[in-house]
């Protein structure tokens, strides 16, 4: 479990860093979807805090991306470092009754 939230965090964290870098214009092409799906996906409102549309579909602003990827990448990393504390506090308690 904890890969499969790892793998996931890192998924998001690329995703969001895609969309960060159309945002400051250093990339072009694929990565713009990184902007236009989660809006059109999870229908979110135009002309929030978190989208904006200007003549088009609704696309992620900095802060909504911030929301939508870095947010949730962090969380599942935590989640993933406290499920891996978890099995090593379990291993080791196992070692110790086994040795006893």
């Amino acid at each position: 479990m904890p890969r499969v939230l790892a793998a996931l965090a890192a998924l998001f964290l690329t995703i969001g860093v895609a969309g960060g870098l159309v945002h400051a214009g250093l990339l072009r092409g694929v990565a713009i979807y990184a902007l236009v799906l989660p809006p059109s996906i999870l229908s979110l409102p135009d002309h929030g805090p978190l989208t904006d549309a200007a003549h088009g579909p609704p696309f992620l602003t900095p802060i909504g991306i911030f929301v939508v990827y870095f947010v949730p990448a962090a969380l599942l990393a935590a989640a993933t470092r406290a499920l891996a504390a978890r099995d090593a506090r379990r291993r080791t308690i196992a070692d110790v009754a086994a040795r006893s």
